[in-house]
Order: structure tokens, then C-alpha cells, then sequence
């Protein structure tokens, strides 16, 4: 009998190969399936839905400055995108989609576009932007909102006796309105008439702050429409309306008899309107474009007035920036 020890060596080996073969083959093909696929995501967008309900755990202006989770409680989580037109090899060059993000808070937009390769496109937009300031801001004014502010009937002007009997808003303060001063060289503390005195102002004007949150939000909506008059002209025409309204922190100087220096809520209400036209001639060695910006600025806000902390029966104005105002 004749032994063949290098037969079961060379089966081994065609095993191997056939199965190497067999795993290439099945990787090629996964390959080509998650090219497929890609090509489809990209080529074939599919459209989506999001519903849901979240929760902010507590209210926080500085968290939510600019995300609008700034209050504490559910919110409503909705997003969507949906698109069509023709395929991407197709005979058909029409497009479209539709988008909507955070539709739930104040930091949503939606956006929507139509058009053919090509030939044409246009698009809308809507978009809210907040900044909230802050929420622990206290203001003795009445009236706040609008540009005409008023201290309260009872308003007492704060003083310090102890020191002397100028505006001083440490009188608003027990600890340091009630305080020791130095008086010729010697800490004395103040008199049973100086405490009446600093008393008096803490129980008139303390209750007289109330909290005001200090916040504005920006809301826009712009168009655009493109035309591509042949492979070497192109026409484009947008506009943009932006509205900002709100509040926010103002510091003023009333210059009556001294200087004394207001923090007041300054109410904010804008508009500003953008324009574009543009022509555009583009071959192979070069381009040339004519084109036109404008924009129009208008503050609803004429001025503000409010009344002098150290006498009420003074006022001041401030003018407001740039009422109205146009630039090219």
C-alpha cells in the first residue's frame, strides 16, 4: 500500500481558497449594498418626523440665554424635513423641501424651497432668535415697557443721615444704611432720628421694587428667487424684514444738580428692512456682476423719559439711536 501524505495538504489548501474567495465575494457585496444605500441617502432624501415632549428641570435665563429652555417645565419637541422633486437621474428637474426645526420653543425656524435645476430656485425662511438677559433685575419704575417711566407717589430719595443727606442707595439697604459712620475722625453709630430717618426710606421704597425680566427676541423672515437666464446669465433678487422687541438694561446719567446714574428697563422696538438685486454674466475667462444693496433701519422707540431718583419732580430724556436711518 502507497501513502499520499500531501494530498490532505493540497484539499486543505482549496478549501482555504475557496472559502477566501467566498468571503471576498460576500464582502464586495456588503460593500456595493452600503455604497447603494449611501447613494440612496444622498440622492433620495427621506423625509422625517420628530414628536416628542421634553422637561427643563428649573427656570434659568443664563441656561436658556439663547436656546429658549430658559423656563421650567415640559416642552414640545417638534422637528420635520421632507423633500421631493424628481430623482437625481430622472428626467425631471424639479426640487422641493421643507424643514421646521424646534417648532416647540422660541428658537424655531422653518425654511422651504422650491425649484428646477437650472432654471430657477426660491426660497423662504422664518427664523426666531431670544437673548434673555435676565430674570432677578428690580426696577422702582411704573411703566416700564412703554418710554415714559414713573417713580412711585410715595417714593422717599435714599440717604445715609449718618454721612450726610445726598442720594445715597445704601439707605435702601438695612446692613448699610443702619451702619456706623465716621464722623470727625470717630465710628459713631447712627442717632434714634437717623434710624427713623433711613427707616422711613426702606419702608417706603423697598416694596415699591417689583422684578421685570430683562429679555428681547429677534424675529425674521426672508425670500430669495435665483434665475439663471442661460449657462452664462444669472438673476437674483432677496429681501430680509427683521423685528426686534423687548427689554433691556439701560444705564442713564440725569444731570440736574450732580450726576447721579439710573439703571432703568429700556424697551426695545425695531426694524430693519434688507434688499439685494444682483445681475450676473459668468464665462470661462472671467465675470462681471451689477449688483444693489439697501437696507432700512426704523426705531418705533422716539425716546425715553423717566423721573430723577434724587427728585421726582424732575425729569430727563434720552433720545432714542437712529429713529430712522437708510444706507446703501
Amino acid at each position: 500500500m502507497k501513502a499520499t501524505p500531501n494530498a490532505f495538504t493540497v484539499r486543505a489548501c482549496v478549501v482555504a481558497v475557496r472559502a477566501a474567495l467566498i468571503a471576498l465575494a460576500a464582502t464586495g457585496a456588503a460593500r456595493a449594498a452600503e455604497t447603494s444605500d449611501l447613494a440612496r441617502e444622498l440622492t433620495q432624501p427621506t423625509n422625517y418626523f420628530e414628536i416628542g415632549i421634553g422637561y427643563v428641570s428649573d427656570s434659568s435665563f443664563k441656561f436658556g440665554e439663547y436656546n429658549g429652555l430658559f423656563r421650567q417645565g415640559p416642552f414640545a419637541i417638534a422637528n420635520f424635513d421632507v423633500a421631493g422633486g424628481g430623482y437625481y437621474d430622472s428626467e425631471d428637474p424639479t426640487r422641493w423641501r421643507v424643514s421646521g426645526n424646534n417648532l416647540g420653543l422660541d428658537t424655531r425656524d422653518v425654511h422651504a424651497s422650491y425649484g428646477q435645476q437650472g432654471r430657477f430656485r426660491i426660497d423662504l425662511n422664518y427664523e426666531e432668535i431670544p437673548r434673555m438677559r435676565s430674570d432677578t433685575f428690580q426696577t422702582p419704575y411704573l411703566g416700564f415697557g412703554s418710554n415714559n417711566l414713573v417713580l412711585p407717589l410715595g417714593w422717599v430719595k435714599p440717604v445715609v443721615p449718618q454721612v450726610n443727606n445726598n442720594l445715597n442707595f445704601r439707605g435702601l439697604s438695612p446692613e448699610t444704611g443702619l451702619a456706623p459712620a465716621l464722623v470727625a475722625g470717630v465710628v459713631k453709630p447712627p442717632t434714634p432720628g437717623q434710624v427713623a430717618t433711613v427707616g422711613n426710606v426702606l419702608v417706603h421704597d423697598l416694596p415699591d421694587f417689583q422684578n421685570v425680566d430683562l429679555s428681547t427676541k429677534r424675529k425674521a423672515i426672508d425670500g430669495g428667487f435665483t434665475y439663471e437666464i442661460d449657462r452664462n446669465w444669472e438673476f437674483k433678487v432677496s429681501a430680509r424684514h427683521e423685528k426686534k422687541d423687548g427689554l433691556k438694561p439701560m444705564g442713564a446719567v440725569t444731570s440736574q444738580v450732580n450726576e447721579y446714574s439710573t439703571i432703568f428697563p429700556d424697551p426695545i422696538d425695531q426694524t430693519t428692512d434688507q434688499y439685494n438685486v444682483a445681475l450676473t454674466y459668468t464665462q470661462e475667462k472671467g465675470f462681471f456682476q451689477v449688483a444693489y444693496y439697501g437696507s432700512v433701519f426704523h426705531n418705533d422707540i422716539h425716546s425715553i423719559t423717566w423721573q430723577d431718583v434724587n427728585d421726582p419732580t424732575k425729569t430727563a430724556t434720552r433720545s432714542a439711536a437712529g429713529r430712522r436711518a437708510r444706507s446703501t
